[in-house]
């Protein structure tokens, strides 16, 4: 006897939510809030990221959120979810990306990333820290309005760290040392709900903040120019 094939359609209004739900909740698990306002306030003035980590999963799923988070906007620069180590020189290629690669934070004192590309901002996933030229540790913040007070009740149910992990690596950087996190995929109904919370917070504030000033009519028309 065969069975009914049954498929679960979402609703076509949170359409734009699917790419990132399923990888939230390891990510917020692992990313503090601070730290992940941090990476999002370079990650849309289009600084050039590269996340770091030896679980694959971690490192592609990280890298989705991250992303997602600019909806309803598209990312139009290069996402490279796990670099292969003969192609290190798009690190310092010009313009933004998103570049995986599959290793710890160790890899970069091996390798010397740290000095080869100063412009590049490592995300060390494993190890909590994120590693940034002194001139990029003063990012400037877009004003958001209270974002992170919107966010906090709601991310406090993954993390509640409200620390930022930012390390000038113009400094001696300390023994690399992996967090002792599980890595959870799952959640409940609350759980669910909750990520879907704080992916709107970011839309909506997006929103606010920045699609709703861009003018309807253009400035310029490039007929007259």
């Amino acid at each position: 006897m065969e069975l009914p094939v049954q498929y679960q359609v979402e609703d076509a209004s949170k359409g734009w939510i699917l790419e990132a739900i399923w990888a939230c909740i390891p990510v917020f698990n692992y990313i503090s809030l601070k730290d992940l306002l941090w990476i999002f306030s370079a990650f849309i003035l289009e600084r050039k990221l590269v996340f770091l980590s030896k679980n694959i999963h971690l490192l592609t799923s990280t890298m989705s959120v991250i992303r997602s988070l600019i909806k309803p906007f598209r990312y139009p620069f290069p996402l490279v979810y796990n670099l292969p180590e003969v192609l290190m020189a798009i690190c310092d290629a010009p313009g933004a990306a998103i570049i995986g690669i599959n290793k710890g934070e160790s890899y970069l004192q091996e390798e010397n990333l740290l000095t080869d590309y100063p412009s590049c901002i490592f995300i060390c996933l494993d190890e909590e820290k994120i590693h940034v030229d002194k001139t990029a540790n003063k990012l400037d913040i877009p004003q958001l309005g209270n974002i992170e007070k919107s966010l906090l009740p709601h991310y406090a149910k993954f993390n509640a760290d409200l620390n930022y992990n930012i390390v000038d690596f113009s400094k001696k950087a300390k023994a690399a040392t992996a967090n002792k996190k599980t890595l959870k995929f799952a959640g409940n109904a609350e759980i669910r709900e909750k990520c879907i919370k704080v992916l709107e917070i970011f839309k909506t504030t997006l929103e606010e903040k920045i699609l709703k000033l861009i003018p309807v009519k253009p400035i310029v028309k490039l007929d007259k120019v």
